[in-house]
């Protein structure tokens, strides 16, 4: 039996891995979009890994040899969960306009050359500093490539944290009480994995390895629940938002969306609205039909406030990422009817 033991340790660390790992499965079977959906399913797989690993190395049925290739097996998952933890950000935030095939070589190249460097046989003396001390289980981090390597990690998170506290900060989505729900849940596993540099522990568990469990359900709850939905607000969602009637029409000239607004001044029409196309919709008003269509209609009006009004209709082309086909955005205003004296 190794010294490093810690039963109760272990038993967290298996759990924690084992949900890791059901959350990763659901992720990728209930994934919102494909790209969100696989990107995150690697995040979970390789915190999964390293809790796992982690865990193992606390076992006591191991000898304290096998407790330091699970040690080094945990390099594993910190080489390649930094990076795509950093995608997934950069991407369900909409801030991924860095993305470029020379940034992604890199990101990629990294992480595998220094895997060579963790698992080879030279690992002990140019990554380690020597090895680990069979009692505390520590090993000098003063080597230059473990340094380098907690820099390149450690910048990657950052980067990370820096996207997600700028979304958060301008989301016009968010309430200010959901802002420090995601300050504090990225800041605190952030300052919980510098500590590890200094072989500092908590309850004989790495702090870096304990901040991945609230970082793993805070990952999952954006992807899955949109809990903190940080994306950018589109502009065919800030029209639907505002008090001017929307309607977005598809290149079929079916109701690809429509906003309160729209419904108050048109009328009811036919309900649901949505993929209906608009004769459909407004078989009874062929004017709403044809001003919908793009047609100019000159005296389209309605009571609003208990007063006559005009409706103004606006038409533009309206371009949407990942949609096919052409939408268009029409925009209706009310305009009050002038009555002339003695008319």
């Amino acid at each position: 039996m190794s010294s490093h033991a810690n039963p109760e340790a272990f038993g967290f660390l298996f759990a924690a891995s084992m949900v890791t790992l059901l959350l990763a499965v659901f992720t990728w079977r209930q994934r919102a979009t494909a790209r969100h959906g696989g990107i995150l399913t690697i995040v979970l797989l390789a915190v999964a890994e390293i809790l796992l690993a982690y865990a193992f190395s606390l076992s006591s049925a191991l000898t304290f040899d096998q407790q330091v290739l699970a040690i080094r097996l945990t390099y594993v998952g910190w080489l390649v969960a930094p990076v795509a933890l950093l995608m997934f950000i950069s991407w369900v935030t909409g801030r991924d306009r860095w993305m470029r095939p020379w940034i992604i070589a890199v990101l990629v190249i990294v992480p595998a050359s220094l895997a060579v460097v963790v698992f080879g046989p030279w690992a002990m003396d140019v990554f380690f500093g020597g090895g680990f001390d069979p009692v505390t289980f520590a090993f000098p981090r003063s080597s230059p490539l473990y340094i380098a390597f907690f820099v390149w990690t450690y910048g990657i998170n950052t980067v990370s944290v820096w996207i997600t506290v700028v979304s958060a900060l301008r989301s016009t989505r968010l309430h200010r009480a959901q802002v420090a729900l995601v300050l504090v849940t990225i800041l605190l596993p952030w300052l919980m994995n510098s500590m590890s540099f200094f072989n500092i522990r908590i309850l004989a568990i790495g702090p870096a390895i304990l901040s991945l469990v609230p970082v793993t359900f805070a990952a999952f709850a954006l992807a899955n629940f949109r809990s903190f939905d940080l994306r950018p607000m589109t502009q065919e969602e800030s029209y639907l938002a505002s008090e001017t009637g929307v309607v977005v029409v598809d290149d079929r000239g079916r109701v690809a969306a429509m906003n309160a607004s729209a419904v108050r001044l048109l009328g009811p029409g036919r309900s649901p609205a949505m993929g209906l196309e608009v004769e459909d919709v407004w078989s009874d008003r062929l004017d709403i039909v044809a001003a919908l269509r793009g047609a100019e209609v000159d005296d389209l009006t309605i009571l609003s406030a208990g007063r006559e009004a005009r409706l103004r209709f606006e038409s533009s082309p309206l371009a949407m990422s990942g949609v096919r086909g052409a939408r268009r955005l029409i925009v209706i205003r009310p305009e009050p009817v002038e009555v002339t004296a003695g008319g």
